[in-house]
């Protein structure tokens, strides 16, 4: 039970973490004393760190390819028809790995 519920809290950070990020990332609406990229990095990091201790190898590389993919991805400047773009990328790359993820990691707590 313990196991479960420490890879439940890992991965809602997890998650929450790239959801802000993205969210960060896209120019949407976060509030103004609300973390920066950074602080929002630094938190998915620490809870990847968290699921590294705690879950298996597939829910682990999942995280991985999830925290690359949104590190590697810069907003775009100039016209809205760029931006739009981008968002939609954004949107479609990073939304499935992290649907992709979530599903793993359900059936890994599952299991546990």
């Amino acid at each position: 039970m313990w196991l479960r519920e420490q890879k439940l809290k890992a991965g809602i950070g997890f998650n929450t973490a790239v959801l802000q990020l993205l969210d960060h990332m896209k120019e949407t609406q976060l509030s103004d004393d609300g973390p920066g990229a950074d602080e929002l990095a630094n938190q998915m990091q620490e809870a990847r760190s968290a699921l590294y201790l705690l879950c298996t190898d597939d829910t682990v590389d999942l995280a991985d390819a999830l925290a690359r993919r949104v590190r590697s991805t810069r907003p775009t400047d100039g016209r809205d028809d760029r931006r739009a773009e981008f968002r939609k990328t954004l949107d479609l790359l990073c939304l499935d790995l992290l649907r992709h993820f979530t599903h793993q990691l359900r059936q890994e707590i599952a299991r546990s």
